[in-house]
């Protein structure tokens, strides 16, 4: 199960209340409720940005620490709240529309190019299901040079 913002924190509870949820991904989400401190047994991925750092949000930050199963943390550099969703290709395209200047755009879409957001959309959450679901694939075992903006958070 995977969810961005909102959807993020739901990855988390469901999968506190579920066990047949095998992994979760969260992108740009928190995390609220009894799973803080229980944790989960389960493969978890966390794709934060600056917003929701585990160091600026400690029941983040107590999860990561209860989680005993696998656990990734990656950070998009350049990216805000929007980078990873639909909206960061969109947003661009109707800035005009909104009559935005290019500083409203970047504080709602921040520095890293939609291109490159897509491109991080598309290949970190398959490769971490592709590992945790199918057994295969590399690309997160280290950082990668096709993928600069992406940073592995220990």
């Amino acid at each position: 199960m995977f969810g961005h913002s909102l959807g993020g924190v739901t990855t988390a509870s469901a999968m506190y209340e579920d066990q047949r949820i095998m992994a979760g991904l969260s992108i740009d989400g928190d995390v609220t409720g009894p799973v803080v401190t229980a944790g989960l047994d389960r493969p978890y991925l966390l794709m934060d940005l600056d917003r929701t750092s585990r160091r600026k949000l400690p029941e983040l930050e107590t999860f990561w620490t209860h989680l005993r199963g696998r656990r990734l943390n990656l950070a998009t550099r350049g990216a805000a709240h929007i980078s990873l969703c639909d909206l960061e290709v969109l947003l661009p395209q109707a800035a005009p529309l909104f009559g935005w200047t290019p500083a409203q755009l970047t504080d709602q879409i921040g520095t890293l190019a939609p291109q490159r957001a897509t491109a991080v959309q598309r290949a970190y959450p398959t490769a971490f299901f592709d590992l945790t679901l199918r057994h295969r694939g590399h690309l997160l075992d280290e950082p990668s040079r096709r993928f600069p903006d992406v940073v592995f958070i220990p």
